[in-house]
C-alpha cells in the first residue's frame, strides 16, 4: 500500500511540474457568447414548439 501511494504522489508531482510547465493557451470565446447562446437556444424552442 505504501509502495502505491509512493508511486501516485510521484505521478501526481509529474502532472504537476508538466502542467507549470504548459504556456496558458486561452481559448478565443466571442464576448458575446451568453447572447449568442441565449439567442440559439429560443430559435431552438420556437422550432420545436
Amino acid at each position: 500500500m505504501k509502495a502505491r501511494m509512493q508511486e501516485l504522489e510521484r505521478q501526481k508531482a509529474d502532472i504537476m511540474s508538466r502542467m507549470a510547465e504548459a504556456p496558458v493557451d486561452l481559448p478565443d470565446v466571442n464576448p458575446n457568447v451568453s447572447k449568442l447562446y441565449r439567442v440559439k437556444a429560443a430559435r431552438l424552442a420556437v422550432r420545436r414548439a
